[in-house]
């Protein structure tokens, strides 16, 4: 997994996968080192690993279990990466295979809806959290990404026509592409949003179809009721998987962004500053140099 890691995301996205699936003994690990250490201090580990962690080590994994693919396998179909993993169907429905007794796990656990609402939610973090993923989703962002800009209310009374934000007061669709040839006009867009004139909002252009491919990579290709009803709650996981990685990705494409047109700018006022220097000395009339 490290070797593949290449770019500053693409390690804390392995950092991420690392402390989520091995939260418990990164924990203990903490512990040790802060009680060996003088003064040392014990960061405790965050509440939603903890309820993860929880899941992993309850029976309710076997429902996790049951959805017939991996978050790893999925992200390698959809990365189109080696031969595809074929998604098994179990044979009774997704409600009443959560019903039974060895998979509720009271008192946290004891009805067959809680299961499957906890395993559902194990297995969309499982998926948000898959590096290979990330990289699926980061590659769809930058290809398919665009830029809408909402005015505030603010921003609707201070923006008019004479404003030097008006040109931007309502862009739509605008390319990630787009802003190489202009960076100045994007960070002119985070001042705006700075101010609090405008919102900056990053979205893939088809996500509809993107997501449609996305359901066919972890859907089963059997035919039957049950095999429908575990389709359903797979769609259902990876809706809520997809719904975390946009924040993450819009969020994380837009940091880029801006540093990337900040280095343009500094960059052309850098070759700017030096065609000027790179100029004759100064020779006044009459004068031999």
């Amino acid at each position: 997994m490290l070797p593949a890691a290449v770019t500053m995301e693409e390690l804390q996205d392995v950092q991420d996968y690392l402390h989520f699936q091995h939260a418990s003994k990164l924990a203990d690990l903490a512990a040790l080192n802060a009680s060996s250490a003088p003064n040392g201090t014990h960061r405790r580990p965050g509440s939603g690993r903890a309820l993860f962690d929880r899941i992993r080590n309850s029976n309710v994994y076997r429902l996790v279990q049951s959805f017939g693919i991996t978050a790893d396998a999925f992200a390698q179909n959809a990365l189109k990466e080696g031969r595809r993993r074929y998604t098994e169907d179990p044979a009774s429905h997704p409600e009443d295979l959560a019903d039974q007794e060895d998979i509720m796990d009271p008192p946290e656990y004891s009805t067959g809806t809680q299961c499957l609402k906890a395993a559902k939610a194990m297995f969309a973090e499982e998926i948000a959290l898959s590096p290979k993923m990330r990289k699926v989703m980061r590659a769809a962002f930058y290809q398919d990404g665009v830029i809408d800009c909402f005015r505030t209310e603010k921003g609707l009374r201070r923006i008019d026509e004479h404003h030097p934000y008006y040109s931007f007061k309502y862009l739509r669709n605008q390319q990630l592409t787009e802003f190489s040839d202009q960076p100045d006009l994007f960070l002119r867009m985070i001042r705006a949003e700075e101010e609090g004139l405008i919102e900056i909002k990053v979205r893939m252009q088809n996500e509809e179809s993107f997501k449609k491919r996305l359901y066919t990579e972890i859907e089963s290709d059997n035919y039957s009721e049950v095999a429908e009803a575990w389709n359903r709650e797979r769609r259902e996981v990876l809706n809520m998987a997809l719904l975390k990685l946009d924040r993450m990705m819009a969020r994380g494409v837009k940091e880029n962004l801006k540093n990337e047109c900040e280095d343009q700018v500094a960059k052309r006022c850098r070759e700017e500053f030096g065609r000027r220097l790179d100029q004759a000395p100064y020779k006044p009339k009459g004068m031999i140099l």
